[in-house]
């Protein structure tokens, strides 16, 4: 992993890169092909509609990155735009972790290797050593993220999530660098 101006370089053809209000467009459109797949698991697709959505979206992500509450970047694959990536920072410094993938890109290790590159920079910027991922009990291929990575299950939170009308527990999986 290398980095150069807030750019991460994963590897070969990957990297995450902040989000910019330029890239709001090429975001929805991404939202809007992968909808049905991403709303199996994920709530916020409801006030992702549009591109003024969108765009306040961003502008949230660069002020809360400004402020060092959450960084987003945008996961790149051969310079497209792939999915998402976030870390969102507690005042004792440790990090909940949040990302999504389009569906076409799954199972090639993308996330994982984010992921793993994405602690390495947040631990060397911002000196977080504890890592949180929550996941939803019946999301399996988000579960095995923190899995490969060396987290351990903390615990399941029943009723977590109200995710569009039905009830969804979260497993919480814990990763410490020290």
């Amino acid at each position: 992993m290398t980095v150069k101006s807030n750019i991460i370089h994963v590897q070969e053809n990957l990297i995450l890169k902040p989000l910019v209000s330029s890239q709001a467009k090429e975001l929805l459109e991404l939202i809007n092909k992968n909808r049905a797949y991403l709303r199996q698991h994920l709530g916020w697709l409801d006030q992702s509609q549009s591109l003024s959505d969108i765009d306040a979206f961003i502008q949230f992500t660069i002020k809360a990155a400004k402020a060092g509450t959450e960084l987003c970047y945008g996961i790149h694959h051969h310079n497209n735009l792939v999915g998402l990536i976030t870390l969102r920072i507690t005042p004792d410094q440790e990090a909940s972790f949040g990302y999504w993938l389009a569906e076409n890109m799954q199972g090639k290790g993308i996330v994982t290797s984010s992921a793993r590159s994405f602690m390495e920079f947040a631990k060397n910027n911002f000196q977080i050593q504890t890592f949180y991922f929550k996941c939803g009990t019946s999301n399996e291929s988000s579960q095995k993220i923190p899995l490969r990575l060396g987290a351990k299950h903390l615990k399941k939170i029943e009723k977590a999530e109200n995710l569009y009308g039905r009830w969804v527990d979260h497993d919480v999986f814990t990763l410490s660098l020290g």
